[in-house]
């Protein structure tokens, strides 16, 4: 064990876990020979630790962004919903949660008027 790991109670010390298979591969034309391979999966509770906080980071970020264009619709750099969508989709694009989960902005089905504007939205 480490030193830097040795005071450290067994829960917050880092572990590794590794799985190993083989895969076979084939190729894009029926002639060309199977390839079989070993595949091996190493998980670190250290990278998971790190890649959660980015993805907080992110999500955080993105929160921030749809809390801005919120304030901004209808105004002078969003006044069409096409802009509000592309828009959306920028904030969205490396957020994939926000992807995943199926975040659409457009779900209404009755019209509504977009803030500071009169006519409802198509």
């Amino acid at each position: 064990m480490p030193d830097r790991e040795a005071d450290k109670p067994a829960e917050r010390r880092e572990t590794y876990r590794v799985l190993e298979d083989t895969h076979t591969l084939t190729g894009p034309r029926k002639s060309d020979p199977p390839l079989t391979v070993r595949r091996i999966l190493v998980h670190s509770t250290t990278n998971a630790v790190g890649q959660q906080a980015a993805r907080d980071k992110r999500l955080a970020k993105a929160a921030e962004d749809l809390n801005k264009l919120t304030a901004a619709a209808g105004g002078r750099h969003y006044k069409t919903r096409e802009k509000i969508v592309a828009r959306i989709g920028v904030i969205a694009a490396p957020v994939s949660p926000l992807v995943c989960a199926g975040a659409s902005p457009i779900t209404r089905t009755a019209p509504r008027s977009w803030p500071g504007t009169s006519t409802p939205a198509r």
